[in-house]
């Protein structure tokens, strides 16, 4: 695909020019249709102007799933400038730029960045009865900035990943030839991970409407099945996990109106595919690959119509148009299996402000035209008999954990920040692996909640461990350096701890479904689910809970719950007959004596 003149704002007013009374947003009862997000965006981007944002000036938008995210991330764009997207839930100083232009965040958030030396506007600000101002001065070309998004980074601090307008250009008009148009598209994805670019843009450049799920209920599987049912929505793109826990929530026609589900994010499991073609027989289901540094995407694998083949493991496919992929061996030649290096229009620009990280990473392209490069992804794959590619692993530290890359060094850079740690190391967790962290520190004396604490101001909440083990000393290799088998073969053997066994039936099913989802061998009654899991356990954990004891087990009651004793006990006050459930599930699995 030839690069492209247009930029990726002007795409969506094309939409708007084409569709200005359609509805473009909806969260709730709010329906921003094209005419009113393109007016909207236009007088912010006139505030935004006025400050000096312009080609190449970065604007942080902090802001949850709601109309006002999309509005500040078009009104930089309209201004010239570049969006960068800032996890709400986050500290908000994670990914704060030096030299961005300015800020724009919700009311309730403005004061996190008092201090920051950046002048800060309001997203919930009325300016209804303002007329958009012309845009004096450059406007964005193709090859200028358009977002920044920042992924974990090895030296303690994330890094930005720069993407050029012609490169999302690319793989939105990709994203457009490749799948039928998002009519009603259900943004599922962290505002911070490029699957919610994947989605914004793949639905407005196309004049879908993009519906918004509350807040608080992204990590709700049967809050999400209401929502594709109540809303008929027709396009999801999901990491494999919680789609896998959407169809559990989901009711025999909840779901019925999905056409297209891609899935992305993190290895796809076979039988998640299987049981996908089951549930919706009509729905196109792709399997998409790439990292931020191709742009979104860069490959994809789409299911055949029909019966599907025997799959011992879901592929990751060929490339989108304007993306040339190669897998090559330690001397850099062709080879069936090795590393694989992406090329063409979907390359990110590179890293923003670190120009030596950028050129290892974005190397020579010697099959390009000259000055042409190759991004080096650190992923592993291989080429099938089919042409297809398949995913095998990284060939470096790097995880993927709930779908986001996870550099274990800046999680160890923040542990050695903590007052008296002197060693640190981070594994993927033995007990939940692609869903959490798990660290061991040294000295053994550690104050583990004082440390969570620190953390917690310092990292989102997917990049700190909730199994952090004290030892005398990291257990090392020869050379001195931290050995991380032994340090995973520590983390997976339990630590003998005094367990306060579960009492009676209904404590006991609650205990072993806690055990089953967090993967441990055993639990007492007074431990809370806060210092074990993450979200997507809780939903699984409310799902199981729900069809053994015949009630709605809400989301909020397993965060909530102050131990598993608790828990059991609201059940058995709430669920008829809970003890007969509870028996009829340890039948199933008794408890160890």
């Amino acid at each position: 695909m030839a690069e492209h003149d247009l930029c990726i704002h002007e795409l969506v007013a094309e939409a708007a020019a084409r569709n200005p009374d359609s509805a473009a947003v909806v969260a709730g009862e709010t329906v921003l249709s094209y005419r009113r997000l393109d007016r909207a965006a236009a007088v912010l981007a006139g505030d935004l102007r006025a400050l000096g944002v312009g080609p190449e000036t970065v604007v942080g938008v902090h802001a949850r799933r709601s109309p006002a995210l999309v509005v500040g991330a078009l009104a930089a764009l309209k201004a010239g400038g570049a969006y960068a997207p800032m996890d709400p839930d986050g500290p908000a100083t994670r990914a704060l730029g030096r030299n961005w232009g300015a800020i724009l965040t919700e009311r309730e958030s403005a004061a996190r960045f008092t201090g920051s030396g950046l002048p800060v506007l309001d997203l919930d600000e009325n300016r209804d009865d303002r007329t958009p101002a012309g845009l004096p001065g450059p406007a964005a070309a193709p090859r200028n900035l358009a977002y920044v998004i920042y992924t974990s980074g090895s030296t303690g601090w994330p890094k930005g990943v720069a993407v050029e307008h012609r490169s999302i250009v690319n793989s939105t008009r990709a994203r457009l030839a490749a799948y039928p148009p998002y009519r009603r598209f259900l943004l599922l994805s962290s505002v911070a991970f490029d699957s919610a670019v994947a989605g914004v843009f793949g639905t407005l450049a196309g004049g879908g409407t993009l519906y918004l799920p509350p807040t608080g209920t992204e990590s709700d599987a049967r809050a999400l099945v209401r929502q594709i049912a109540d809303h008929r929505i027709d396009t999801v793109l999901a990491l494999p996990s919680l789609f896998d826990l959407v169809l559990e929530a989901a009711g025999p026609d909840e779901v019925a109106s999905l056409r297209t589900v891609v899935l992305a994010g993190e290895s796809c499991p076979p039988a998640l595919v299987r049981r996908a073609r089951q549930r919706v027989p009509d729905a196109r289901l792709a399997n998409e690959y790439g990292p931020a540094e191709g742009t979104v995407w860069s490959t994809a694998w789409h299911a055949p119509s029909g019966v599907l083949p025997e799959l011992d493991t879901v592929p990751i496919g060929r490339s989108i148009p304007g993306v040339r992929v190669s897998v090559l061996d330690e001397s850099g030649r062709p080879a069936p299996a090795g590393e694989i290096y992406l090329a063409g229009a979907g390359l990110a620009r590179g890293y923003l402000g670190r120009p030596g990280e950028t050129a290892a990473a974005f190397v020579a392209d010697p099959d390009g035209v000259p000055g042409a490069r190759r991004y080096r992804t650190g992923d592993r794959g291989r080429w099938r008999p089919d042409g297809e590619l398949e995913f095998l692993g990284r060939t470096d530290r790097q995880l993927k954990i709930s779908g986001y890359r996870v550099e274990p060094g800046e999680v160890e850079a923040a542990l050695l920040e903590f007052p008296g740690l002197r060693q640190a190391a981070v594994v993927e967790s033995p007990r939940a692996p692609g869903r959490a962290l798990a660290a061991c520190v040294a000295p053994s004396g550690t104050d583990l909640p004082a440390l969570r604490d620190f953390l917690a101001g310092r990292l989102p909440a997917y990049l700190v461990p909730p199994d952090v083990r004290p030892v005398r000393a990291l257990p090392v290799n020869p050379n001195g350096k931290a050995d991380y088998a032994a340090v995973r073969a520590l983390l997976a053997t339990p630590v003998p701890a005094a367990v306060e066994p579960p009492r009676g039936a209904v404590e006991q099913a609650v205990a072993r479904v806690w055990c089953d989802v967090l993967g441990l061998p055993d639990v007492s009654r007074s431990a809370g689910f806060a210092d074990l899991g993450r979200s997507i356990d809780a939903m699984r954990i409310s799902l199981r809970l729900s069809r053994i004891f015949g009630v709605e087990v809400p989301l909020l009651w397993v965060y909530e719950a102050a131990s598993v004793a608790t828990l059991a006990a609201w059940l058995s006050r709430t669920a008829p007959d809970a003890g007969v459930a509870a028996e009829k599930r340890l039948a199933l699995d008794p408890p160890t004596p």
